[in-house]
């Protein structure tokens, strides 16, 4: 008979139990948020030189400025901080698809739907977890000997 726990879900606990699994997800997804900031600070670097797009300039350089902020705190593991990135893209996913009509960028944002997501999770689940449970210190090293008895004490028998 076969094994049934091989085909069970895996439980979020066992695949981010501990804080070094959590901060690769965490480190995922600020990673991913600084590449698109650098490509929106490229789209308002393009933007600048041209008058046709009048005051959303302003609005560009407001959205690279936010998504830097959300990139140096979630390198701080900040919760709030990936609340509020899976907030903005579900908002960006939300515009895209029903008030413009544009599917072009659907991959892309059920990407960043899903790496914020999972790194939300994550951090949450890092500071849920105690710190010193994972990152203990090393045990003193022994030199062979019991730690109770010096060199220079009789064994008595």
């Amino acid at each position: 008979m076969t094994d049934l726990k091989s085909y069970r879900t895996p439980n979020p606990n066992e695949l981010m139990g501990t804080r070094a699994a959590c901060g690769k997800v965490i480190t995922f997804a600020w990673i991913v948020t600084a590449i698109t900031t650098f490509f929106a600070l490229i789209h308002v670097v393009s933007m600048l030189g041209d008058d046709t797009y009048g005051p959303n300039h302003f609005f560009a350089f407001g959205l690279v400025l936010f998504l830097m902020s959300l990139t140096f705190f979630m390198r701080r593991k900040s919760r709030v901080a990936f609340v509020l990135a899976l907030v903005y893209e579900l908002v960006t996913l939300i515009l895209m698809i029903f008030v413009l009509g544009n599917l072009r960028g659907l991959p892309g944002s059920i990407f960043g739907v899903v790496t914020y997501l999972a790194g939300m999770l994550a951090a949450f689940r890092w500071h849920e977890l105690d710190p010193e449970e994972t990152v203990a210190a090393p045990p003193p090293p022994t030199s062979g000997h019991a730690p109770d008895a010096s060199p220079n004490r009789a064994v008595e028998f």
